[in-house]
């Protein structure tokens, strides 16, 4: 018998939300990131999924403020996501999409009178093989490595990644 595609949803939700504020000797250190991540179930098996994220750095040597260095990165990615042994508890998947990173940064550094301002975007594929660990049908663990090999732009370099999240589903899977 055939099944029907599933017309379920991934539940947007909020990824790593880390923020450290702290101080090191004279050194003030201040960062954050967000990111809100989505999809769509085209079959059982099959996934479009999308997001946008956020993050920001802040560093200071507070001692005749030697140094500062601060930066954001925005970023959106958009891919598919292919899931194997459909309703069983770990299921693998291999997923492929792009990403476009766009980062602003200020740096300067008073006792060598140098700054450095710039600020460019970058284009990468985004290719990942990882297992959803799923506790029930709405909940899941999500692990994950990937390789993103850069594809043009002013800034970045090919590099691998890895992760660990936590995804939430709403409807039927």
């Amino acid at each position: 018998m055939k099944k029907e595609p599933s017309t379920s949803t991934l539940m947007p939700g909020c990824g790593p939300l880390p923020a450290d504020l702290g101080k090191l000797n004279d050194i003030n250190l201040i960062s954050g990131a967000i990111s809100l991540n989505g999809g769509y179930f085209l079959t059982n098996k099959l996934l479009l999924e999308g997001g946008l994220s956020f993050s920001a750095n802040n560093v200071e040597r507070t001692t005749d403020r030697e140094f500062l260095s601060r930066s954001n990165r925005y970023a959106a990615n958009v891919g598919f996501r292919y899931l194997f042994n459909e309703g069983k508890k770990f299921q693998p998947y291999l997923a492929a999409g792009l990403r476009y990173d766009y980062v602003t940064q200020y740096y300067e550094r008073e006792n060598i009178d140098r700054v450095i301002d710039f600020s460019g975007g970058n284009l990468s594929a985004d290719l990942k093989a990882g297992f959803l660990y799923n506790f029930n049908e709405r909940v899941a663990l999500d692990f994950h490595v990937g390789y993103n090999p850069r594809l043009g732009g002013s800034l970045g370099q090919s590099g691998f990644s890895g992760g660990v999240g936590l995804k939430v589903f709403l409807g039927k899977r």
